[in-house]
């Protein structure tokens, strides 16, 4: 899903020469920025390649980004939602980072620009899309451009996360949630 380099021919002097990378996740700056440390001792800061999750403030969040979802302070409850999938999966897990041919090594910002696998071998992005916290960046040129948009469409069409409508369920156990209770329904109670 990633590039691998040959040894010796690293497209990025910052990073070794053998690609994908194990890392880990000291720290969680948003939904889809990391900052890693590798077992060299090196730190750097990645984003999340094809990925795109709510801001976790209103005034962050723009109304068109998200297809159909134009209020600001609903995206910012799927963001914390997003944020605390980040903290759960990701916090001090070891995790194998992933560059993409087709997208290069950086960002504009000079991220490191990559996929992210998870311990138990999902990917973090994909995992993102199908729970409906996140939505495929389409600006970038990557490799699992189409893989992501049919996650992503999936996520729309059965309504999850953020695509459902819905505030998110905070502490949810279950599939079945009560939503309402009409306690006295016109018509014989019998």
């Amino acid at each position: 899903a990633g590039c691998s380099v040959e040894t010796g021919s690293s497209p990025d002097p910052d990073l070794p020469a053998v690609l994908p990378l194990r890392a880990t996740v000291t720290g969680i700056i948003d939904r889809d920025t990391f900052r890693l440390s590798f077992p060299d001792g090196r730190t750097e800061t990645l984003r999340i390649l094809g990925i795109d999750t709510p801001e976790v403030t209103p005034g962050g969040n723009d109304p068109g980004k998200f297809d159909g979802i134009t209020d600001p302070w609903f995206l910012s409850l799927w963001g914390e939602e997003a944020a605390l999938f980040a903290r759960q999966k990701l916090d001090g897990q070891e995790v194998i980072i992933e560059c993409d041919r087709d997208a290069g090594t950086r960002d504009p910002y000079g991220r490191l620009l990559a996929t992210l696998t998870l311990p138990d071998g999902s990917d973090y992005g994909e995992a993102l899309l199908m729970r409906g916290l996140a939505r495929v960046y389409t600006q970038e040129t990557f490799s699992l451009k189409d893989r992501y948009l049919a996650v992503q469409k999936e996520a729309m069409d059965t309504r999850t996360g953020i695509w459902s409508g819905l505030e998110p369920l905070h502490g949810a156990s279950g599939q079945i949630v009560i939503a309402k209770v009409h306690y006295d329904a016109a018509g014989d109670d019998r």
